[in-house]
């Protein structure tokens, strides 16, 4: 992210067809700095004052996922035994 990404919430406000699929945006907090939140909280915190669509998954992010399950597939397995 670069300080030339930012979108001013007096320009243009986020909408869910920028947000991520649960709805999520990054913003700038004024006191936190960056955060990740749902869209729908710029109307409920004067705090936001920028915002960028959140970034994409990575290139093998179905690779990952797959990695992450086998243990709980496994365990589940077990479990069931």
């Amino acid at each position: 992210m670069s300080g030339d990404d930012w979108i001013s919430i007096q320009e243009r406000k986020p909408t869910k067809e920028d947000s991520d699929p649960t709805g999520c945006v990054v913003f700038w907090h004024v006191y936190n700095g960056v955060i990740v939140t749902g869209y729908h909280q710029v109307e409920h915190n004067r705090f936001l004052t920028h915002w960028q669509p959140p970034p994409g998954p990575p290139k093998n992010h179905e690779e990952l996922r797959k990695k992450a399950e086998l243990p709980f597939i496994h365990y589940m397995q077990e479990e069931t035994k």
